[in-house]
């Protein structure tokens, strides 16, 4: 509106200069031969020129105004029967207004996304008759990609950084200035480097989360099942600090068998399956004994059943093949004091989360 009372202004303002000139020219079209009577039109037709302009500037304020008036009054709230100004907002003043929605979709790419498909489904499949709700951060990223320290550490960024979410700039894409850059984010990607590199939630985007309420902000990315946060809260406080130690220990080959030894903290960690025992002799044989180990053990069960399983020429997979060769009372000898485990599959997943959350 206000560009637009400018331009009728200037308009106006231009118009009237042109007419003036026009007048002075045609006041001044026949030459005259007296210097002294030239310049007397002249500065008659100059003042007459300025008048003109003074009314044209009083003319072009008095139009403004009216304008003005005629949009303010136009734009005033409308009025019920009863004097009441109506609310254009809310029509019912009790009822809370619902968040706007974000149509999630890739920033750079028009074609909607399997997980924005999903997503639709999903709220066509609740049967809301407004699609009202807000898209959460879960719903477009696999968990082995979100719930890792990397993404955890960047939230922390996102929280105490001074990034800020700008205007909306198309779908679910905003702006985003940080330290003075501007970059374009959506829930699924950014265009600043750290999301080009590791193609995961940067603290751009764990920022506009948090802003339109895509993230709980006292969610902090860890992602461990209730179901196995409650039994971890029923372990032992040993048996949680033996838990703890196997995360960090295992951390980086959650899926892989490792062998310790036997203790009573592993038992409690066996009995609510955090950990499955894995019965394989020849592996525990050759990870967990050196084969001066394996002849010193072989030679206290050579002097109490008088069996010789070993020389000391053999090999260390010969020794192994008679240890297993022997039976399970030979065996016994070793697997009583170490024992093959592995993490529970639904456990080896949550591992590093376990150790950030409890392992501080």
């Amino acid at each position: 509106m206000q560009d637009f009372l400018i331009s009728c202004s200037t308009f106006i303002l231009f118009l009237i200069i042109l007419l003036s000139l026009a007048w002075l020219l045609f006041k001044i079209r026949k030459k005259s031969t007296n210097v002294i009577g030239l310049m007397l039109k002249v500065c008659g037709s100059l003042f007459g020129l300025c008048f003109c302009l003074y009314l044209g500037v009083i003319f072009t304020i008095v139009v403004a105004t009216v304008i003005a008036l005629i949009v303010y009054y136009r734009h005033l709230p409308k009025t019920s029967k009863e004097g009441n100004p109506v609310n254009l907002i809310d029509p019912e003043p009790n009822q809370k207004l619902k968040p706007t929605t974000v149509n999630p979709e890739a920033i750079l790419n028009s074609v909607p996304s399997q997980s924005m498909k999903n997503y639709e489904e999903k709220s066509i499949e609740k049967g809301s008759s407004t699609n009202t709700a807000i898209p959460q951060l879960k719903d477009f990223w696999n968990a082995k990609d979100l719930y890792t320290r990397r993404v955890r550490e960047r939230l922390k960024r996102a929280k105490s950084e001074d990034i800020v979410i700008g205007r909306r700039l198309f779908g679910s894409t905003y702006q985003v200035d940080s330290y003075g850059e501007t970059y374009k984010a959506s829930l699924q990607s950014c265009t600043c480097p750290d999301f080009s590199y590791k193609q995961t939630p940067c603290k751009h985007i764990l920022k506009l989360a948090l802003k339109i309420g895509a993230l709980d902000p006292h969610d902090q990315l860890f992602g461990i099942p209730d179901e196995l946060d409650l039994r971890y809260q029923s372990l032992s406080k040993s048996s949680q600090k033996m838990f703890l130690m196997l995360c960090y220990q295992h951390q980086y080959a959650p899926s892989e068998r490792f062998i310790t030894k036997r203790s009573v903290e592993l038992d409690g960690l066996l009995k609510n399956g955090f950990i499955i025992e894995s019965i394989d002799p020849e592996f525990l044989l050759k990870n967990a004994y050196t084969v001066s180990e394996l002849r010193a053990i072989l030679r206290e069960y050579q002097n109490e059943t008088g069996k010789k399983v070993c020389t000391s020429n053999d090999s260390k997979q010969t020794i192994i093949n008679n240890i297993i060769s022997e039976g399970d009372k030979c065996i016994s000898l070793f697997t009583s004091h170490n024992i093959i485990l592995e993490f529970d599959p639904e456990v080896a997943p949550h591992i590093v989360s376990f150790y950030d959350k409890y392992g501080n």
